[in-house]
């Protein structure tokens, strides 16, 4: 008996909502199915037994004709269809089609209404006041400067329109946009990847693209227009990235490097107890001066980072490479009170001017130009013990990179900027050219940064700020003072 349709090896089917995958005839009118999600092989009822087993062409003539058993038919609705199919939806129904429709659009009206300036440093800042009073029954986090940004644009643009903010995007987080026989391929490629040392992406993509066309030779008829891209691939392979994928195609050393500490964690159990010392380059050129409007090299900053609250001390920001003085400064204004408090900084939170103490252990980063080997012995007169890193010692590491990451994600649209080669929107654009702000300026819009990184509650400090955090042990102590239980003689 023949199939109804044409039915080559690998064809994806639909059979009433679940994805089968035809593997070939066995022989003895016998049918090989598999589910596409699980892998494991498909038994039916036979039509003409009653019994539970293989399929055969008898059940798959009888599935089709009664409508169960169809091929898989991408989508080709887009993202402007879809917004028109919930364009006339009123408020119940968009909330029911998407939960976060009305979050996002209480944060779009009410950044609206407050006529804030068009940059992510005044929607942080609105963000950080509004984070109570804007709450969801799903307790959704506050967005991101950006999305808010966007979320006004499209309020200013479409209109108020509870619609206009339900979500348009045509897949679930995490499914893919292939269908299922291309994203099979593709994470197969991906997979052989991680396990072939020898190979480069690129020597997977050209495997990806003979196979692809073995399976367009073969018949396979839900197959795209074109193989699937090579940025597919490598998006594929990064996502795979995990402990055991790097330890099968570099050894478990480099995986247990990349993956976990080679030390054991430091607890701590007060503010200042333990203090990373460390600095990063910023993207932005800055001119030397007001009057002087010369542009130097890109700026660097040194700072202290408390382990316990995740404090960030008042860096020093500066042109050029690093240098021991500018690190002496940094070291100097952790253990001194604060110079750059505003006075509506200091309205704010007068606790912040007491926000300074001797840490018992500093570590610095491996750089040795941040404390050369000479300058540890005159630190450690001064009170702190000075702790050597360990090699791929990760104890705070992630702190500190998701700090730097959001400093320089939140200054990556001031003039000066000097972008990656894939970012230039205009080949002509000079930043050194662009470059309008004085170092001066940069660093009071630094300080700014950290004082929104200090007052912001966070979620894994319990709902409270580092700052917060650093007060209420100050209170607990008895007034603002930060000391070290054993120097002042209570151990």
């Amino acid at each position: 008996m023949s199939t109804p349709f044409t039915l080559p090896l690998h064809t994806i089917l639909d059979h009433e909502g679940r994805k089968i995958q035809y593997q070939g005839h066995l022989g003895d009118n016998l049918l090989s199915f598999t589910d596409v999600r699980s892998g494991s092989p498909v038994t039916v009822i036979d039509p003409v037994t009653g019994a539970k087993g293989m399929a055969t062409f008898e059940w798959v003539a009888q599935e089709y004709a009664a409508g169960r058993l169809k091929r898989q038919t991408p989508s080709v609705v887009d993202r402007q269809g879809r917004q028109k199919e919930v364009a006339r939806l009123d408020a119940a129904a968009c909330i029911a089609l998407d939960k976060k429709s009305s979050w996002r659009m209480a944060w779009a009206l009410k950044a609206y209404q407050a006529g804030l300036a068009k940059t992510d440093l005044a929607f942080g800042k609105f963000i950080t006041g509004k984070r109570s009073e804007i709450v969801s029954s799903e307790n959704f986090p506050p967005p991101s400067p950006s999305t808010l940004r966007r979320h006004v644009r499209v309020l200013e643009n479409v209109g108020s329109s509870m619609s206009v903010f339900v979500s348009a995007a045509g897949r679930a987080n995490g499914q893919s946009q292939l269908v299922e026989s291309e994203d099979a391929l593709v994470h197969d490629v991906a997979l052989r990847y991680w396990t072939t040392p020898r190979w480069s992406i690129r020597d997977a993509y050209a495997i990806l693209v003979r196979e692809w066309g073995a399976l367009l030779d073969a018949g396979v008829t839900d197959l795209s227009n074109s193989v699937p891209t090579y940025e597919t691939l490598r998006l594929r392979v990064r996502k795979l990235e995990t402990f055991e994928t790097v330890s099968a195609r570099k050894g478990k050393e480099a995986a247990e490097r990349q993956f976990t500490a080679s030390g054991e964690p430091v607890p701590t159990t007060r503010p200042f107890e333990r203090v990373y010392f460390d600095g990063t380059e910023l993207r932005q050129i800055a001119t030397l001066g007001d009057d002087l409007k010369v542009a130097g090299s890109k700026l660097k900053l040194v700072y202290g980072f408390d382990d316990y609250t995740q404090f960030a001390m008042p860096p020093v920001t500066f042109p050029g490479p690093y240098r021991e003085e500018m690190s002496v400064e940094a070291i100097v204004r952790m253990m001194t009170p604060p110079t750059e408090l505003t006075e509506e900084m200091l309205e704010e939170e007068p606790w912040a001017a007491w926000a300074f103490g001797t840490p018992t252990t500093i570590v610095p980063d491996n750089d040795r130009t941040l404390i050369p080997p000479g300058y540890i012995p005159a630190l450690a007169e001064l009170g702190p013990e000075v702790e050597l890193p360990e090699t791929y010692h990760s104890d705070a590491k992630a702190k500190i990179e998701a700090f730097h990451k959001w400093i320089k994600g939140r200054l990556r649209e001031m003039p000066g900027t000097v972008y990656g080669r894939s970012r230039y929107k205009n080949i002509k654009y000079d930043p050194v050219a662009d470059a309008e702000l004085s170092v001066f300026q940069f660093r009071r819009i630094i300080a700014q940064l950290f004082w929104e990184h200090n007052t912001t509650p966070r979620d894994d400090l319990g709902g409270r700020s580092p700052l917060a955090l650093l007060k209420s042990y100050m209170l607990a102590k008895g007034g603002p003072v930060i000391d070290d239980p054993v120097m002042s003689g209570e151990c």
